[in-house]
C-alpha cells in the first residue's frame, strides 16, 4: 500500500468517526483505502507521463487520468458513507467541535473522584439515615 494510502488507514482509524465502525463495516472501510492506494498510484503514473502517443501517433493526454478520475469519484461517495471530512461528519449527524471528548477522556471523567458528585452524596446520607 502506498504511503497516502497508509496515512489514509491511520488517520480514519485515529479519527473518532470510526467509533462509529461495526463489523459490517470493515469492507467498506477495506474498500476506501484500497481505493484510495489504486487513486493515488494511478495519478502518480498518469503524472510521470502526461502525455502519450495517441493511436494515429498525435499526442494525447495519458489514459490512466480517465481511470484515476473514476477512482477519485468512488473514493468520494465512500468518504461520505464512511463520515470522512467535516462535510462529511456534518451530514451524518455527527458532531464536530473543538471541545470534543475522546473516548479516553470521557473514561477518565467517569473514574474521577466523585466525592463532588451531589447523587453520591444524597446516596450516601440515605445509607446514613436508615441506621
Amino acid at each position: 500500500m502506498c504511503r497516502a494510502a497508509q496515512d489514509a488507514w491511520t488517520g480514519y482509524w485515529s479519527d473518532y468517526v470510526s467509533g462509529a465502525t461495526t463489523a459490517a463495516d470493515i469492507a467498506l472501510v477495506r474498500r476506501w483505502v484500497k481505493d484510495v492506494d489504486r487513486y493515488e498510484r494511478l495519478i502518480a503514473a498518469a503524472d510521470r507521463n502526461p502525455i502519450v502517443t495517441g493511436s494515429k501517433g498525435q499526442p494525447a493526454g495519458n489514459p490512466l487520468y480517465q481511470l484515476a478520475l473514476k477512482l477519485q469519484a468512488m473514493v468520494l461517495e465512500e468518504e461520505k458513507q464512511l463520515g470522512i471530512g467535516p462535510m462529511n461528519k456534518l451530514k451524518l449527524g455527527l458532531v464536530v467541535s473543538e471541545s470534543f471528548k475522546s473516548l479516553a477522556e470521557l473514561n477518565a471523567e467517569a473514574t474521577d473522584d466523585d466525592a463532588d458528585d451531589i447523587r453520591l452524596q444524597l446516596v450516601t446520607d440515605l445509607g446514613k439515615n436508615a441506621d
